[in-house]
């Protein structure tokens, strides 16, 4: 399975279930908003946010390649899995099209190392990631 690892820097904002939401910020490259009666979680590329109550910095971003379709099963679970084998916690966010995963920048080598170790094919700005490329072409 192939997953796009986006070049840039995300953090998670926590806002006051009351607040306005700027709709310049929809403007950005990925952005993720969730509103429920007790708060708004945003997911957006870092900076972006300026008035917010709490934030968690410092993630990165996969996307699960491809449209998935509502009838598969699984697909976060087995990622989630092999990453809690590692302890590297994650972060979900799932729209229509597919599904996205965030771990901290911390994580980030030890993550792409493990997945890879279980067949998935990271894809980096456009390129595959050196351990990957590798692979394939002793293959």
């Amino acid at each position: 399975m192939l997953l796009e690892l986006s070049d840039k820097e995300y953090t998670v904002y926590k806002l006051n279930a009351k607040e306005n939401i700027d709709n310049s910020i929809i403007g950005n490259d990925f952005i993720s908003i969730t509103k429920t009666e007790d708060e708004i979680s945003i997911v957006a590329v870092s900076g972006v946010i300026k008035h917010f109550e709490k934030k968690e910095e410092n993630w990165k971003l996969f996307k699960i390649s491809g449209i998935l379709d509502f009838n598969l099963i699984g697909i976060i679970s087995k990622i989630s899995a092999i990453l809690a084998e590692q302890e590297i916690s994650i972060f979900v966010i799932s729209t229509y099209n597919t599904d996205y995963i965030m771990v901290k920048k911390d994580n980030l080598k030890k993550t792409i190392k493990v997945l890879e170790q279980n067949d998935y094919v990271i894809n980096m700005r456009g390129e595959v990631s050196p351990l990957a490329a590798s692979d394939h072409l002793t293959t």
